[in-house]
This record gives C-alpha cells, sequence and structure tokens, in this order.
C-alpha cells in the first residue's frame, strides 16, 4: 500500500508515481543540466514522463522538457520516432 493517499496531486496525477524507478519530482525554480535550464511550470503529464516549460539560460529562450519515468526501458523507442518527425519536417521545410 502507497504512503500516499489515492487524492490528485496535479491534474489528475498520484503521488505513489514519483517513487524510485518512477517518475523524478521537478519542481518550480529547479535547475537542470548544471544551471542552462530554469523550470517555470509543468505543462503536463503522460504514461511515462511530465512535460515543463523551462528557460534555456544559455539561448534565452523557453523550451519544453520532457523527463522521461526512471523505469522506461531502453528499447523504448519513443526518441527514435521523434527524430525521425523532426528529419521529416526539415525535408517539407526544404522543399
Amino acid at each position: 500500500m502507497s504512503a500516499f493517499p489515492d487524492d490528485d496531486l496535479d491534474y489528475g496525477e498520484h503521488l505513489r508515481r514519483y517513487s524510485s524507478g518512477g517518475l523524478y519530482p521537478v519542481h518550480i525554480d529547479d535547475r537542470l543540466d548544471g544551471d542552462r535550464y530554469k523550470i517555470v511550470p509543468k505543462l503536463g503529464y503522460g504514461a511515462s514522463s511530465t512535460v515543463w516549460l523551462a528557460r534555456d539560460r544559455v539561448l534565452q529562450n523557453y523550451v519544453a522538457l520532457k523527463i522521461k519515468e526512471a523505469g522506461i526501458s531502453k528499447s523504448h523507442n519513443e526518441l527514435d520516432i521523434l527524430k525521425k518527425i523532426s528529419k521529416f519536417k526539415l525535408s517539407l521545410k526544404n522543399k
């Protein structure tokens, strides 16, 4: 049994997902990748990740950071799919 109630944490998320092998507990004003990204608000979440708006302090713009669940298998092919979409978008742009 979880030490946390089943009450909603944030937009329907449950605290029990933030555990070893689960989601990483990110907070507003946290700094990631050294001091490069400053976390602003959460944009959303899914079955295996959370998405946060962050300020890229190097490029001086806003980015969306997707933080995957720790227990996600390396065989999970989402990154490959996103790379293919990006290449496809570039090929359309160059036509």
